[in-house]
């Protein structure tokens, strides 16, 4: 990571996510740079059919429906990077952000790795 990724991490971000394969049921947010602090007052777009999950401090802080929100999460740009000195500069304060899909999911096919077996209670027999 140069050092314009580290300015660039420093600006507030717009969040939004769309889901092009429309099969994608949860998704976190992650940033390309691998930096994936949510810096005070960014800005997150839900959209239909989706909702978010804005957890703080490992609690559940919030429940976004489809709007447009500013996030509070006591992540200040540039001024968490000098507190994270201690910290090896990661910063302590911790907020995910985790995109839900509200949608039907119509004939869509679950799969398991191995079979599931079920017994049938009608046939004791083998028992």
């Amino acid at each position: 990571m140069g050092l314009w990724d580290v300015v660039k991490d420093q600006f507030l971000d717009v969040i939004e996510y769309e889901d092009e394969s429309n099969k994608l049921i949860v998704t976190k947010f992650r940033r390309e740079s691998g930096n994936d602090e949510l810096k005070q007052g960014s800005k997150v777009i839900v959209r239909e059919s989706q909702c978010a999950v804005f957890l703080k401090g490992g609690q559940l802080a919030d429940i976004l429906m489809p709007g447009t929100y500013s996030l509070n999460t006591e992540n200040f740009p540039v001024l968490t990077k000098l507190q994270a000195f201690p910290y090896l500069f990661v910063s302590p304060v911790i907020a995910d952000l985790y995109f839900v899909s509200t949608r039907q999911f119509v004939d869509n096919q679950w799969e398991t790795k191995n079979p599931i077996i079920k017994r049938d209670k009608g046939n004791r027999d083998d028992l």
